[in-house]
């Protein structure tokens, strides 16, 4: 499992969010019945509504409405909606329909009387509930009163809606809370399985991207990109998925994959993950308002297996599932049943027979613990995580990197054409490292490879090589030897470079490196308990390269004489060569000196080897 450590402490504690008010919408006649949602948080804005004046609308409100609410209160906690005016009209959000609830409306004149109104509503059948367009709606109540106190005339509250974009005026009745607050789970949870202890996992990280996580969309994608950033150089993979609402009122899921398994452990394959995150779209009104916990679960099959953990990422309760006559205004137990269904299928089949870990990462106040419980499981901290828009990337940093704790990754790039470029290997050759390390205090236990010190493994397909450890001591420091298997054919290239993250500088820092001077590895000292150390190791193609040059002195004679030439032998290969001998095909040419013993690669020999020429009168006539 991740290797377990508390998100920071700015990782807000969870509290218990208040839904906002349902309008349910009374229609006469001909008229389809619907209700008027109050949208609660999770779908489109954030915060309860405590009062509304003619003052500009806050950030909630304005994703349901522009249209300000003049001379109404509607008081937290409440269910009744009062009246200050004689009339007064209010402006809503509203989408579908509601069950059957009442409620008393009391009003007050000039003179003190109290006249009350009650009325019911009755549940909308399923094709009212169909309604899919955002409503806006203005309601106008207007009640006068006798002397004795009795009520002598009560006009209906009135409702201006637009239905496939045209304005209708239809009665509505009453007030009721969001249903949301209260949902509970009737679907059994799943043991959430363990994971590996060693670093180097397949994730999927999944985006809730309902309507309310819009005004935090840089946030988010930037907490995604330091998550990708803390876990690149090692053997990761990491798939993005996303979800919001359904495709239409009893439709399916509209969640996509917005990038295949990818693998990080190069700065180009992070940069790649990161590229698809900045591109996911967030937010948005109907069916991309609701929040679908079931279809984020299943669109996570669109990624390739093994998945080992899912980072299931979320604002709000789930409010609409596959097949649900509500496009996502408010949360019922069946739409939180369809996604802890979902959950446990991962839970207990994963990709592979093998059960997929679920890390619920809860955004804000207006999510329920105990819903993210239901699709993971039941520990803070290491099933579920509780944070706000503002620090979500510490923490995410913080988890990835919780799960690499004392490791080094090593990537190995080649050049086997030596032209200069290096490419990660594919695992041909075989490429075999061992690593000896040695703790400051306490003890140290191999992960991975498995075994007792020193250890050694093989570069696997995607050029990657984990050593992972562990330490029983908290201020444990740990030096560690690499030694390369060079493979024949190949040189390795003393320019390693490593680097750092620790849970303080999640961000990459140089690390020193000291190479061995045999030519085949390196050194790293005082690791750090909670050090991810990434290193790029460098092997080239063997080339066997000489450049000769023949020098003549004197290059011209016009008498018989002897020329002098000397040879400048250069090693422009990247091997040392050794017993290098020249030969001449012209008569009568004496070599005199070598061979060359070692010509190391880049050097230059000019003196060992010379040669004499004698040039007769006959040469010169002719």
């Amino acid at each position: 499992m991740f290797k377990t450590r508390n998100f920071r402490t700015g990782w807000i504690e969870q509290r218990n969010g208040v839904g906002r008010r349902l309008l349910i919408i009374v229609l006469s006649g001909l008229l389809v019945i619907t209700t008027l949602a109050i949208i609660p948080d999770n779908a489109y804005g954030e915060g309860d509504v405590t009062e509304t004046t003619t003052s500009e609308p806050t950030e909630g409100e304005a994703a349901a409405s522009d249209t300000t609410v003049p001379g109404t209160t509607i008081p937290e906690g409440s269910t009744d909606s009062e009246t200050t005016d004689s009339e007064s009209t209010t402006t809503v959000a509203a989408e579908a329909a509601s069950d059957t609830d009442s409620t008393t409306t009391s009003m007050e004149s000039d003179e003190g009387h109290e006249a009350t109104e009650s009325t019911t509503t009755s549940m909308a059948s399923d094709e009212e509930a169909a309604a899919e367009e955002s409503v806006s709606a203005e309601t106008t109540t207007t009640s006068t009163v006798d002397d004795e106190g009795e009520e002598a005339e009560v006009e209906p509250e009135m409702v201006t809606m637009l239905l496939e974009g045209f304005p209708v005026e239809v009665p509505a009745d009453s007030v009721v809370s969001d249903p949301g607050a209260s949902l509970q789970a009737n679907v059994p949870s799943a043991p959430n399985p363990p994971l590996s202890s060693t670093c180097g996992l397949n994730i999927a990280l999944v985006f809730d991207r309902s309507g309310s996580v819009s005004p935090f969309e840089t946030q988010f994608k930037n907490a995604a990109k330091a998550f990708v950033d803390a876990l690149q150089g090692t053997p990761s993979t990491i798939g993005l998925t996303g979800f919001a609402g359904i495709s239409e009122v009893g439709g399916n899921g509209i969640g996509q994959v917005r990038a295949p398994m990818t693998e990080i452990a190069t700065v180009a394959g992070a940069n790649t993950v990161k590229a698809a995150i900045d591109a996911i779209p967030f937010g948005g009104l109907g069916n991309a308002g609701g929040t679908n916990w079931e279809d984020g679960f299943k669109v996570i099959g669109g990624l390739a297996p093994p998945i080992d953990v899912i980072l299931f990422m979320t604002d709000g309760n789930p409010t609409t599932h596959d097949g649900s006559l509500d496009l996502g205004f408010f949360a019922d137990p069946a739409d939180l049943d369809a996604g802890v269904t979902q959950a446990n299928v991962w839970k207990t089949n994963g990709t592979n027979g093998t059960g997929t870990r679920i890390i619920a990462v809860g955004i804000g106040d207006d999510v329920t613990v105990a819903n993210l419980i239901d699709i993971s499981g039941p520990t803070q901290g290491s099933d579920y995580f509780l944070t706000d828009f503002e620090t979500i990337g510490s923490g995410l940093q913080d988890l990835a990197i919780a799960s690499c704790t004392s490791t080094i990754t090593i990537t190995k790039n080649v050049d086997d054409n030596n032209d200069g470029v290096f490419e990660v290997s594919d695992g041909n050759p075989d490429w075999t490292f061992e690593a000896d390390a040695t703790q400051s205090v306490g003890s140290l236990t191999w992960q991975n490879p498995a075994g007792t010190n020193p250890v050694s493994g093989s570069v696997g397909a995607d050029g990657v090589i984990l050593f992972d450890w562990l330490l029983d001591e908290l201020d444990a420091t740990t030096d560690v030897d690499i030694t390369e298997t060079v493979n024949p054919d190949w040189v390795y290239d003393a320019a390693t470079s490593c680097t750092v993250k620790t849970f303080e500088q999640p961000t990459a820092q140089p690390f020193p490196v000291t190479e061995n001077g045999t030519g085949d590895g390196f050194s790293l000292s005082a690791i750090p308990r909670d050090g991810v150390i990434a290193c790029d190791v460098f092997n080239t193609g063997v080339l066997e390269a000489l450049v000769l040059t023949k020098t003549a002195s004197p290059t011209a004679v016009s008498s018989p004489g002897v020329v002098n030439y000397t040879f400048s032998i250069e090693n422009t290969g990247n091997v040392a060569l050794t017993n290098i001998t020249v030969t001449d095909p012209l008569p009568g040419l004496v070599i005199s000196g070598g061979p060359i013993a070692s010509l190391a690669p880049g050097s230059t020999d000019s003196t060992t080897i010379s040669a004499t020429y004698t040039v007769t009168q006959a040469q010169i006539d002719a």
